[in-house]
């Protein structure tokens, strides 16, 4: 993923490019895919999505739907909120290097 030194200051241009990065994905995303996708290890997904910081489903306690959309607009709901970052056992910076 391609990154940028400073942070987007338009609102408009974050939603354009979250829209780009989802637009080529699966409409249900794998584990895996969050980790490429966010730039964080395994357990931190895994960790965001047992607290609830992540929107996704557990359906027979070990497997995860993760539906695109519902991903592209829980991080564009939250893009330029103060503490929009996901918090727990696996602080991060930010969730997407933009």
């Amino acid at each position: 993923m391609p990154k940028t030194s400073q942070p987007f200051k338009n609102p408009s241009a974050v939603s354009v490019r979250i829209s780009e990065l989802f637009e080529k994905l699966s409409p249900v995303l794998s584990v895996k895919d969050l980790t490429e996708l966010l730039g964080k290890d395994t357990d931190t997904v895994y960790w965001w999505l047992k607290k609830g910081e992540l929107p996704g489903v557990l359906v027979d306690g070990t497997t995860w739907i993760v539906y695109r959309d519902e991903v592209k607009d829980y991080l564009l709901s939250r893009h330029n909120q103060a503490g929009g970052t996901p918090q727990g056992k696996h602080q991060a910076k930010t969730m997407l290097d933009l």
